[in-house]
């Protein structure tokens, strides 16, 4: 147990209370696995189903509808309990059972679970390089998921909801949730296998990283599905994240806007949603025909 080098620290002044409580809890589980598989299953279930709640209170709130990017398609509740039924079935029975193996994985690996935690630098550039990855690996998947066989008996489940809300961010194929899964777990266990193999000098990754990774991924997820697009909501800070304004556009015309965090894959390989882009793809058409015949 990686966490018994530290269990004189666990209490110890030089660390957080945040790292205090991670020790304390994998000493008082006093099995790996089983902290582990539980740490993993409990934060996916609050961090998603908490996400959802607010986005469920705003779509019975007419003073939001104001920002609702489809007005006229606010879900019902018989909608809302169907999808979230599909939804913990599938977390029950297709995401649990990797999560359990996770911990061997994480020790074959040389993912620490000890305390102290690495530095706040650290974590925030590694979460970003997952982001990154992961928003890579989302665009190609979701393009894939988007052709013929692929979209008829995969992603045509997910796509029931032309109008998205935050609990249908998971409403998916378990074979497009596994999908998922890969983008969101397999850059952290790329990460540590390149660390541990052939690039001794990145920084160690922690568990507690792909934790917040996972969690910030899983925000992102609910909110990119929730409808919405407030004079607050990231995208009018940071122009090239995408949000709901994007997603909701691939959901209501079924195609395009394939990324999930970021706009850049959609810009740069002309694939974005919608009648603006639309418009200005036939500009820039125009303009190049017009350029032939001078």
């Amino acid at each position: 147990m990686q966490i018994f080098d530290h269990v004189n620290s666990s209490t110890s002044p030089s660390l957080n209370l945040l790292e205090k409580l991670w020790a304390s809890y994998y000493l008082y589980i006093n099995n790996d696995v089983l902290a582990t598989g539980l740490l993993f299953f409990i934060t996916h279930e609050v961090v998603y189903f908490g996400r959802c709640i607010p986005w469920f209170i705003i779509d019975k709130i007419p003073y939001f509808n104001q920002w609702k990017i489809q007005p006229t398609k606010i879900p019902s509740n018989q909608e809302q309990w169907e999808c979230f039924k599909a939804v913990l079935k599938s977390h029950l029975l297709v995401e649990v059972f990797p999560i359990w193996f996770f911990h061997p994985l994480c020790s074959k690996l040389k993912i620490s679970i000890s305390v102290p935690f690495p530095s706040a630098t650290v974590n925030f550039l590694q979460v970003c390089f997952f982001f990154v990855c992961e928003d890579m690996w989302h665009y190609w998947a979701h393009r894939l998921f988007h052709i013929g066989w692929f979209y008829k008996n995969i992603h045509k489940q997910h796509h029931k909801y032309a109008a998205p809300f935050g609990l249908a961010a998971e409403y998916a194929h378990p074979a497009e949730v596994m999908s998922l899964g890969v983008g969101t777990v397999g850059f952290p266990i790329l990460y540590a296998y390149l660390a541990n193999t052939y690039l001794p000098q990145l920084p160690e990754l922690h568990l507690f990283t792909i934790c917040v990774w996972i969690s910030m991924r899983l925000f992102q997820a609910v909110d990119s599905h929730s409808g919405y697009d407030f004079p607050w909501s990231l995208h009018h800070f940071i122009p090239f994240w995408a949000g709901a304004e994007h997603h909701d556009d691939h959901h209501h015309y079924f195609i395009g806007n394939y990324a999930s965090s970021f706009r850049w894959f959609d810009y740069f390989l002309d694939t974005e949603s919608g009648p603006v882009a639309k418009r200005a793809r036939e500009n820039r058409m125009k303009n190049k025909s017009e350029k032939k015949t001078i």
